[in-house]
């Protein structure tokens, strides 16, 4: 076995554990961070090291490894972003990675570094519910196929029905 998947609770540091407790319970990053009296950026750094060291990705992944289930407090929470469209920025990372480039190739065009590009397609797997850029790719290429025959509802832009975002 290896020793990503023999880590779960126990690995976490108290600060660790207390923002996964809050996550868990249905708080926002924000308001988990609030609560704790840390930066919203603090909390997203420790929220980050928490997905990598359990080999998850977001919370419903984080509730099913240290619960077994998804607890009701995450599968909606009726929050939603401000807007509910990716950002100019994210749509053309998301662009650029459908022509097939690379994430530093990513970086030049938007003048950017490379660990911001990978924070901006990070939104995009988040938003569309994908885990890696072939996913992504695998996805966007669908809804455009459904979109260029005139299917309802299937915008690029859209996100996944019925699921929440903080």
């Amino acid at each position: 076995m290896s020793s990503k998947t023999t880590r779960n609770q126990n690995d976490l540091t108290p600060r660790e554990q207390q923002l996964v407790d809050l996550i868990l319970a249905g708080k926002t990053t924000a308001e988990a961070a609030a609560e704790m009296g840390i930066s919203f950026a603090s909390a997203a750094t420790v929220l980050s090291r928490v997905y990598r060291r359990l080999d998850v990705s977001g919370r419903q992944g984080l509730a099913m490894k240290l619960l077994g289930e998804v607890p009701p407090t995450l599968v909606d929470t009726g929050r939603r972003r401000r807007d509910p469209r990716l950002s100019p920025k994210v749509e053309r990372a998301v662009d650029l990675l459908m022509e097939g480039q690379t994430n530093a190739q990513i970086a030049a065009e938007l003048k950017t570094s490379p660990a911001y590009v990978v924070r901006l397609l990070s939104q995009a797997y988040s938003y569309f519910g994908v885990e890696n850029r072939m996913q992504l790719a695998l996805k966007l290429s669908a809804l455009r196929a459904a979109k260029a025959e005139g299917e309802p509802g299937t915008e690029a832009s859209e996100g996944p029905e019925g699921e929440g975002d903080e």
